[in-house]
């Protein structure tokens, strides 16, 4: 039969029959999917219009294990049922200190069904999402100078590569 982890419905393999190596394959499943951010919920602190069709949406992160780097991602599953079926990905605008606690920010224009669900979600609900994710950009230290340059909704993780640079 098959064995389903009910925390995360993507996840599921044959039983072996030997109870001590399905647990032991449960655990290292759990590893795995720990450390690329499968079934990740995060606390929406704030989800602010910005101007039109354009939202920023803080999150909490301080549980995170590994923070994000200027040009990483997250997939962001965008509805409480399968429509739309696919998450959508949400580049890393900022992350910052407040106290104790790690927030993050996602900057986002409304285009769709998902990102207009979305716009929708209010302070103390949770989102589920998958992150970070990508390699992220890469910083020569010995460079001095740099230009930035985005149009629209592309400007989103590039404030993250100016505030490491100025």
């Amino acid at each position: 039969s098959t064995l389903q982890q009910p925390s995360d419905p993507l996840v599921c393999f044959e039983k072996t029959g030997n109870q001590r190596f399905d647990q032991r394959v449960w655990k290292i499943v759990g590893i795995l999917l720990k450390d690329i951010g499968v079934g990740l919920k995060k606390e929406i602190l704030k989800n602010e219009k910005i101007s039109q069709n354009y939202f920023k949406i803080t999150l909490d992160i301080s549980e995170d294990s590994d923070l994000p780097v200027p040009g990483q991602f997250y997939n962001i599953k965008c509805s409480d049922t399968n429509d739309p079926l696919i998450r959508r990905p949400f580049s890393l605008h900022r992350w910052f200190k407040d106290g104790k606690s790690i927030h993050m920010e996602i900057l986002y224009r409304v285009v769709g069904k998902g990102t207009g669900w979305l716009s929708r979600r209010k302070k103390g609900e949770w989102l589920d999402m998958i992150g970070p994710l990508g390699n992220g950009f890469i910083f020569e230290e010995d460079v001095t100078d740099v230009v930035l340059v985005a149009r629209g909704i592309g400007i989103a993780p590039l404030y993250s590569v100016a505030e490491g640079y100025f």
